[in-house]
């Protein structure tokens, strides 16, 4: 996704935001679809919303280690 290991790690630890691009191109070299985690977001959320607690996202990576 050509972004340092370091500036993902905060994206993951909610320290920094990701733009939409960089969200595509995360999406991208995951080869998961962005449909989908926008999709499993919006679930997420509206579970929260209803709950008011916090729950964790987890993606579909696939098993494979790639650097991102």
């Amino acid at each position: 996704a050509k972004v340092s290991l370091g500036f993902l790690s905060e994206i993951e630890r909610g320290q920094k935001e990701a733009s939409s691009e960089l969200l595509k191109a995360i999406t991208i070299a995951l080869e998961i679809p962005l449909s989908q985690v926008v999709s499993q977001a919006a679930n997420v959320l509206a579970k929260v919303e209803q709950a008011e607690q916090s729950v964790v996202v987890k993606l579909p990576v696939k098993n494979q280690e790639r650097a991102a």
